[in-house]
């Protein structure tokens, strides 16, 4: 419509204006037919022009509001579907809450049938409950009846925080029902009574339950308390000496580092031989030798300085504020204390080596001081090691003599006859040195001998046989761990050797075990049967001596056999050396 009024407009304008123009300027009709002409194409071809435009804007503005049609149209089916999901989203909320409002109107219903089910709950939880206004009066109180806390609600109920509590417990209790009104966070914190002369621990956490009001649970945690603080003590000590353990022992080195303190005295204590005696006597025994040491330690140093176990052999004491000469003097203390314990407990004496450096210097860290006081350690255990071995040897010796009432005297007898033997054999010097060590040393295994199976007054069964007859092998570790004794560790290994090889433990005949295993066994044997027990009386020689013909050729070797009985037709002097 718009189109064609313009057109109208537009040629009725040409046709009116163009004609009359013409007919002004010009006079010639071939002229003005011609211009007339060239006029109507004109006119065709800027009305086309125009109407072209015309058309095609207004088949633009169709599309454009066709596409905007369609994306208002694609928005509002988004919408409808936005619209349809979150109504059914309103509806299941609607239906979730319609099931939660039912389910607290059966709770509430629940609740008001049973009023009494609260304290039912509360006599078997460990918790008392309190409810207190904003002033801190308090308005309700919970607890078992049988609850070892339990007080009449008369004592807090109508009465206010500071007038039931101590003024402290009682300023944090308020300070935290503040704070959880404040925040409308829930509160919790510790706090400590002491009831009937007995420190109690409490833990308290409270919640705003009303406008104007504060509901709280307390709880005794006193056992939890307790095992915490046994906890942190058995992570920071040693469960068998009841020293401070190397985890505690480091921490106070890292904290010495941080306060610069100086001078420190560090001193390193390792045990010797503590993996002989525990293979020898077992680790019963230097478990307790390992206490007795702790003990010795704890004495010398415990109000001084920090003592810890930090390992297996290993002590260490960390000195505050004591120079080269102070540490040298109270290691000295500890030697003499030490000395002092090996004189009253011979059968099992304490051998240690030390080691101590001093920091002096705020810029040298404790971990060079203590590899300091490692090395000296280390340099001081290799010039007695010796020394050492021989001294806890002949612990072991007096221990196992403390031990087994056969032992005792038994070694001197047996090194007599094994001599007057050596002497009738004519044999050589060696061989009679190795007899004396022999006779003195050959049962040094029992030492890891069970007492029980040691001492037993009656037959041993088939497993404690078993056990009895492991000493050999004990003494031949013992002996090799000893170098004045390594010589005749083979001897004390196969001195229980019978002559037709059923003895033990390699089971060896005749001629393979050694000459001084075959003299010993008789003298051994020979002792044992004239000596009195406490559960038999010694045999005369005669019947001992029929004995030992009897077992000639079996147990013993013959020909030595009969060199001892002739032996023994000549008097021996027991307390001869």
């Amino acid at each position: 419509m718009r189109i064609a009024i313009i057109y109208i407009i537009f040629g009725c304008m040409w046709i009116l204006f163009s004609d009359k123009t013409m007919g002004i300027f010009i006079d010639d009709k071939e002229t003005i037919m011609i211009l007339s002409m060239l006029k109507g194409w004109v006119y065709v071809i800027v009305t086309g022009i125009i109407i072209y435009a015309l058309v095609s804007n207004a088949l633009s503005n169709k599309n454009n509001a066709k596409k905007r049609l369609d994306e208002s149209y694609r928005e509002l089916s988004k919408t409808h579907e936005k619209l349809k999901y979150a109504y059914e989203k309103i509806a299941v909320y609607n239906d979730e809450l319609d099931r939660q409002l039912n389910e607290s109107r059966k709770i509430e219903a629940k609740l008001k049938k049973s009023e009494g089910r609260l304290k039912a709950f509360f006599d078997v939880i460990p918790d008392l409950m309190f409810r207190v206004n904003g002033e801190g009066v308090f308005l309700d109180y919970i607890a078992a009846e049988s609850d070892k806390l339990y007080a009449s609600p008369e004592v807090f109920i109508g009465k206010n925080i500071k007038d039931v509590l101590p003024p402290e417990v009682a300023a944090t209790t308020t300070h935290h029902i503040e704070k959880g009104r404040s925040t409308r966070e829930i509160q919790s914190y510790e706090y400590r009574l002491d009831i009937n002369g007995e420190e109690t621990h409490f833990e308290a956490r409270m919640f705003v339950s009303g406008e104007d009001e504060t509901t709280f649970l307390i709880r005794d945690i006193t056992f939890k308390k307790k095992m915490e603080l046994k906890l942190k003590y058995n992570s920071q000590h040693d469960n068998l000496t009841g020293l401070s353990n190397r985890t505690y022992f480091e921490e106070e080195i890292e904290s010495i580092d941080r306060s610069c303190c100086i001078p420190v005295g560090l001193m390193i204590c390792d045990v010797d031989g503590l993996k002989f005696i525990n293979d020898t006597m077992g680790h019963p025994t230097g478990d307790r030798l390992l206490v007795e040491l702790g003990n010795i330690l704890k004495s010398t140093f415990e109000h001084i300085g920090f003592i810890a176990r930090i390992g297996g052999d290993e002590f260490a004491a960390i000195l505050p504020r004591c120079n080269e000469d102070m540490v040298k003097e109270y290691r000295k203390e500890l030697t003499e204390r030490i000395t002092q314990y090996n004189r009253e407990n011979d059968n099992l004496i304490i051998s240690m080596s030390t080691g101590f450096a001093v920091r002096a210097d705020e810029t040298r860290s404790m971990n060079d001081v203590y590899r300091e006081a490692d090395n000296n350690m280390y340099r001081e255990k290799l010039n007695h090691r010796q020394s050492a071995r021989n001294s806890i040897v002949q612990g072991l010796m007096k221990t196992l003599e403390a031990r087994d009432f056969a032992t005792e005297n038994h070694a001197q007898r047996l090194k007599q006859y094994v001599l007057a033997m050596a002497k009738k054999l004519n044999l050589p010097e060696e061989t009679v040195n190795n007899l004396k060590l022999l006779a003195q040393f050959h049962d040094i295994g029992k030492v890891g001998i069970p007492d029980r199976i040691l001492l037993k007054p009656g037959p041993l069964t088939p497993d404690e046989r078993k056990d009895m007859q492991a000493h050999s092998e004990i003494g031949h570790r013992i002996a090799l761990s000893v170098p004045d004794l390594a010589h005749v560790a083979d001897l004390i290994l196969k001195h229980h050797e019978w002559w037709n090889g059923k003895g033990y433990p390699l089971g060896l005949k005749q001629e393979e075990i050694p000459l001084e295993c075959r003299i010993l066994a008789i003298a051994d044997a020979y002792d044992a049967m004239i000596s009195n027990r406490p559960y038999r009386k010694g045999m005369d020689m005669e019947k001992a001596t029929e004995e030992l013909v009897k077992n000639a050729g079996t147990q013993f070797d013959p020909g030595l056999v009969e060199v001892f009985i002739e032996m023994l037709k000549t008097p021996i002097d027991m307390d001869e050396n």
